[in-house]
């Protein structure tokens, strides 16, 4: 009996502390020591008969003692867990002290837990009172079991502590598991078999299965031998079930968990080089055991061999009795070719007089899934640095304890803060939050910290090492609190959106640009399919957003458009990123239509070209337009109606006058005659100027027949002006129906066309081709000349431009096209009916 206790009657129950790795120490209620583990007699360097009976106050100097009585009395008033941190003044040992109200069978007890403070080790109290370890005892013959600590709490099982334990105990296990159950425990309990280790499914609180691993040994018996008392422990093994299933799907997931790994057993004699195992391992792992003589060598050969030059140099610092201890892991070749990770570990047990070692025992153990699952890990691991990288995130964890925030990745190097230094002050972090800021990031950890809130994400400023303001989006994540519900540590994440906020930014500001605007936006696909509209183009077609999403473009334009669908969209793709304005009549959900000046460009969004197109609703200017229009055709046909039937009578009356007064002259004197006549023919020519003017005035009027007789007296004007060869092609299939203000437009467009043709394009001949349906009037003047050059309509000349304007006033449009061959043609399309709108 090595610890402290074990003899007493109350201490035989502490006999199961002996399972924790760390030192525990039970106190009566006056501090006194009545048990120590083997691990704190260890820790504190004494002798176990010095400390039983001692007070634990002894054990540390200084006020750290004073510390010890008042965390006692504390853990005596209340039966909740208590840690706390306690450190002795020469610091050799202590580094935390857990404290437990215990109500053992012959009263009250307080349970410590203790650690080096030179080990960086988590605490044992972390095995011993957390999930892991369920510790127990029971009173066998009265069924009365106690659980030492609240594993069953936080395993999510009934406890069923107290009276009647075994009955309520085993109607929760499943029945398959049963049989081997009682079967454990009633062998143990009549001394036929060692102390029980037992894995069975449990029912827990949520009707679920779980994995538990159960282990016993009776402590107290009577004088025929029956058990009285026995204590063990619980283990939570279901997630090493699942992960061996997961892993394995045979029956070497008992090998991958932590209380069943297979070992094989080996005695190394190197004087001989003879290997004997004590049992067949290397069966079950598919090994050539190699056993016998000659060992070494048929073993080497089946090392892997970029594991063979350590294999073999530790191996060698036995030999040479460089060390007591051997251990490697390597793979080796199984016998059906795979490679297969083992680890080898032996002590030496007998060295010749040189000190070299010639015997060797050990155990080699099948670590395959182990070391595949680490090896899986470390490219995991990898994988997310790279991810963590390629992502960009910053990754932190801050310990509120001492306020220190510790970086894991050097991201905010970037901000100032230097990559070595990945511990920070949070203080330092937040300084450089932005002031407008702050308020709303201090209330973020405020809700965090205090008022239970798990996590939180949100957006704001941080200055970085060049003075700037960038925009960082954060979440975090409470991890821990403390048992009053105040967070102790808290992770997160940073991610620089300092570009898609500046970005969301400028969308903002154009999105509000395009909702303050007058004038209609609308963003078509090339095949004219709706995308966007503003709402100013939702007012103009007096219809809502959701309406016109997705329909055809060529749906707002009026159905008496000049053009067809296709040639409307035609002529806007052309027309796009030119800077060049088109009117065009669009039409209402209600049916009314308007003039529209519309400007189109093509755009490139995510990589997909597209059309926008600006649309202004100009119908009270064409209507202004179109009086002044009208009074100036008026006043063209006032002065063209004055000129011929006013001055042009008048000056006929005097050529008639001059006729016969000439002829009355002739008998008289006849050098009179002469000059008589030269009057008369410059007041024929006066007639014939008059008659011109009054044409070229109003050219096309009801009273001369229209559109069709002043087209052919243009011709004919031209054909003997510029001495070439004019013509007029007729295709009349339903009669003219247009106004003579359209009629004047169309006139003055042949003889700008014509004009053009025969100054700047030399041509020989042209041909003016009229065409009517019930729908349209067509209007193409075609020349042999030299052709338009593409950026003729674009240039500083007015002639086209007026051309173009004179057809969309008429509601038509125009297209000035170059001849493959040479010449140019110029077509304008008009509706039937058109007046000026």
């Amino acid at each position: 009996m090595n610890a402290v206790g074990r003899e007493t009657a109350a201490g035989s129950s502490w006999l199961l502390f002996d399972l924790v790795g760390g030192g525990v120490a039970v106190t009566a209620p006056d501090g006194t020591l009545e048990y120590c583990n083997d691990a704190l007699l260890r820790l504190l360097a004494r002798d176990a008969a010095a400390l039983l009976g001692s007070s634990i106050f002894d054990l540390l100097d200084g006020g750290a003692n004073h510390e010890l009585e008042r965390l006692h009395r504390i853990a005596l008033a209340t039966d909740k867990e208590l840690r706390a941190r306690v450190r002795g003044s020469d610091s050799r040992f202590v580094a935390s002290a857990v404290m437990r109200r215990l109500d053992a069978h012959d009263g009250l007890r307080v349970i410590w837990s203790f650690v080096d403070a030179r080990c960086n080790e988590p605490a044992p109290e972390l095995a011993l009172w957390g999930t892991e370890i369920g510790l127990w005892d029971w009173d066998v013959v009265n069924d009365r079991l106690t659980w030492i600590n609240d594993w069953c709490e936080h395993s999510q099982l009934a406890a069923f502590s107290g009276y009647g334990h075994e009955q309520l105990w085993s109607s929760r296990i499943h029945p398959e598991d049963l049989p081997a159950y009682r079967e454990a425990v009633t062998r143990h309990l009549e001394g036929v078999a060692p102390p029980y280790d037992v894995e069975y499914r449990l029912r827990n609180r949520d009707d679920a299965w779980v994995w538990i691993q159960e282990r016993g040994r009776v402590i107290e018996r009577d004088s025929s031998g029956r058990a009285l008392r026995t204590v063990g422990l619980c283990l939570d093994v279901d997630e090493r079930h699942k992960s061996a299933r997961a892993l394995e799907r045979s029956e070497s997931r008992f090998a991958h968990a932590v209380w069943g790994a297979s070992v094989g057993f080996w005695d190394h004699d190197l004087a001989t080089d003879t290997v004997h195992w004590w049992n067949d391992w290397c069966a079950g792992v598919d090994l050539d055991p190699c056993d016998g003589a000659n060992h070494s060598q048929r073993w080497d050969v089946n090392v892997h061999p970029d594991d063979l030059r350590n294999f073999d140099g530790r191996f060698q610092a036995v030999l040479e009795g460089r060390s007591d201890i051997y251990e490697s892991e390597y793979r080796m070749r199984s016998r059906s070719g795979n490679w297969r990770w083992i680890m080898s570990r032996g002590r030496a047990t007998a060295c010749d007089a040189s000190g070299h070692t010639v015997r060797l025992a050990g155990v080699t153990i099948d670590i395959d899934g182990r070391k595949r699952m680490e090896l899986a890990l470390r490219d995991s691991e990898a994988r997310l640095e790279a991810a963590i990288w390629g992502a960009d995130l910053g990754l932190w964890d801050w310990k509120l304890e001492d306020g220190s925030l510790l970086w894991l990745s050097n991201w905010p190097t970037r901000f100032g803060i230097d990559s070595a230094l990945r511990t920070v002050r949070r203080d330092a972090w937040i300084d450089r939050v932005h002031p407008l800021d702050r308020q709303k990031y201090a209330a973020e950890d405020h809700a965090l910290i205090h008022d239970g809130s798990d996590c939180a994400e949100s957006d704001y400023r941080i200055l970085s090492s060049s003075g700037d303001w960038r925009w960082v989006n954060v979440r975090t994540r409470v991890i821990e609190r403390n048992s009053a519900g105040r967070a102790l540590r808290i992770v997160g994440a940073c991610i620089d959106i300092d570009s898609r906020r500046r970005a969301e930014q400028t969308l903002r500001t154009q999105a509000k640009i395009l909702e303050t605007m007058s004038e209609g936006v609308v963003l078509v696909t090339l095949d004219g399919r709706i995308e966007f509209t503003n709402p100013a183009l939702d007012r103009l077609f007096g219809r809502r957003s959701q309406e016109l999403i997705g329909i055809s473009v060529l749906e707002l334009f009026n159905s008496r458009q000049a053009q067809a669908p296709a040639a409307v969209l035609e002529g806007l793709l052309q027309h796009r990123g030119r800077g060049g304005k088109r009117d065009m009549l669009f039409r209402r959900r209600d049916g009314s239509q308007f003039a529209g000046e519309v400007l189109s460009a093509e755009v490139e969004l995510s990589g997909e070209k597209k059309m926008l197109i600006v649309v202004q609703d100009v119908s009270e200017r064409k209507q202004l337009e179109s009086e002044i229009i009208e009074i100036a055709n008026r006043e063209r046909r006032r002065l063209g109606a004055d000129l011929h039937d006013g001055l042009g009578q008048e000056l006929t009356g005097i050529s008639l006058m001059l006729r016969s007064l000439a002829k009355r002259a002739g008998f008289a004197a006849f050098g009179a005659s002469l000059e008589l006549d030269e009057i008369i023919a410059l007041v024929n020519h006066a007639i014939q100027s008059a008659r011109k003017m009054a044409l070229g005035i109003s050219p096309v009027t009801l009273e001369r027949g229209g559109l069709l007789p002043a087209l052919q007296t243009l011709i004919g004007w031209s054909r003997a002006s510029y001495h070439i060869e004019v013509g007029l092609r007729l295709s009349i299939r339903s009669p003219l129906h247009i106004g003579e203000s359209a009629a004047a437009h169309l006139y003055l467009i042949v003889q700008e066309a014509i004009n053009n043709a025969v100054k700047h394009g030399r041509a020989r001949s042209i041909a003016v081709t009229l065409r009517s349906n019930r729908a349209l009037v067509s209007l193409s003047i075609t020349d042999d000349g030299v052709g338009i050059v593409e950026s003729a309509a674009r240039g500083a000349g007015m002639g086209l431009k007026l051309m173009e304007y004179r057809s969309a006033v008429i509601g038509g449009v125009m297209k000035i096209k170059r001849l493959p061959n040479g010449g140019t043609r110029i077509r304008s399309v008009c509706p039937q009916h058109a007046a000026h709108r």
